[in-house]
Formats: structure tokens, sequence, C-alpha cells
């Protein structure tokens, strides 16, 4: 009898290191994918949590303008000589101003409203390949955009041809972007630059650019 509960007991000691073991190895093997696919999903989430800003943005910047159309004399003052060649360049400072309040206050309201969004990925799709790309149980993160919207007016001067460069006023939007699912979070920053108004000037660029509006570079 003594012999048989000894068998016995040795049985499920035997049993108890195998589960232990089996344990440590599925434990290991989980750390290991976790730390492999942890840059994937961050890159990915970082990327989706971008374009979910930007479509917000571009939302929020057209329904003003549909709303209000802004043209480029709304905002610039050409000087010219009496030959009709452009002298000087001059940003209307109020103007300015007010366009950049009104379209920073719907990026934000539009944001308030979308406060979470959800993406969502493939789990073969972070293992890569052709195979398992697509295939699997979706992993869902939750987008939260964070902080406030920051804009920026700028200008730029684009060659357009023979003797022609194209003028752009832009408003240039950050907005930050938190990423947040079941044991991953990260950040990311969406960047846009929006064209408000532009136009052709024939002939050299002046050598004056009046930047009256503090903001515009």
């Amino acid at each position: 009898m003594r012999k048989a509960g000894y068998r016995g007991g040795r049985r499920r000691l035997k049993l108890s290191v195998r589960i232990f073991i089996f344990l440590i190895m599925v434990l290991t093997a989980s750390i290991v994918v976790e730390i492999k696919l942890r840059p994937v999903i961050q890159l990915f989430a970082g990327r989706q949590a971008q374009a979910a800003a930007v479509r917000v943005i571009d939302e929020a910047v057209m329904e003003v303008l549909a709303a209000e159309p802004v043209t480029y004399q709304d905002l610039v003052v050409l000087r010219e000589d009496g030959e009709g060649r452009v002298l000087a360049i001059e940003t209307k400072t109020i103007e300015m101003n007010l366009l950049r309040t009104k379209l920073t206050r719907a990026i934000d309201k539009r944001l308030l409203l979308r406060q979470e969004q959800e993406a969502s990925i493939p789990l073969g799709t972070l293992f890569g390949g052709n195979f398992l790309s697509g295939r699997g149980p979706e992993l869902t993160f939750k987008l939260i955009p964070v902080g406030y919207v920051k804009t920026e007016l700028r200008q730029q001067f684009l060659s357009a041809g023979i003797n022609q460069t194209v003028h752009q006023i832009l408003l240039h939007i950050t907005v930050d972007v938190a990423v947040v699912s079941p044991g991953y979070s990260t950040s990311s920053v969406a960047e846009v630059d929006f064209p408000l108004a532009e136009t052709v000037i024939v002939g050299a660029v002046p050598g004056l650019f009046a930047e009256m509006q503090s903001g515009l570079k």
C-alpha cells in the first residue's frame, strides 16, 4: 500500500512539474511574441491615429470654407506699378487672424464630437506575410485626441513655369493623438498643410514681402 501511494505521489509530482514547465513555456512564448509585436502594433496604431485626425481636420476646414469661401484677395494685397508688375505682397493681418481662429475652433469642435474612435487590425497582418495578412481575430484600438490643436499660417512660393510663380497661403495644423488599447498605449502627431488661397504671379517675385501677419512665415 505504501509503495502504491508513493508511486501515486511521484506521478502527481511529475504531472505537476510538466504542467509547470508547460506554463513557463507558454509564458515565455507570450513574452517573446509581445516583444516582437509591440513595435509593429504601435507603428500601425500611430498611423491609424494620424489618418483619423487628418480626416477630421479636412472635414472641419472644408465645412468652414464651404460656408464662407475665401479668395486670395481676401487675404493678400498685391502692390503693382503702372505696368502691372508686382512690386510688393502684403498680407491682411485682421482677416488672417479671424480665419485662423475660426478654423482652429472648427477643428477643435469636430475633434471633441469624435473624441473617441476605433481602429482594428487582424492579428495575421501583424505577423506579416501574404498568407496571414488580413486573417485571424482583430485587435481593436481606441483613438483619443489629446492636447490642443495648434495652427500656424504659412506661405510658400512655387515655380509654375517660365517667369511664373505660385504664391500659396497655407494653414499648418498640428494635432496630438493618443492611442489606447488593452495592454498598449502610444501617442502620435498628425500634421497637415491645408492650402487656403493661391495666385499665380507673372514676372519676378518681388523682393519686398510685407509680413503683416505675425504667424505667417
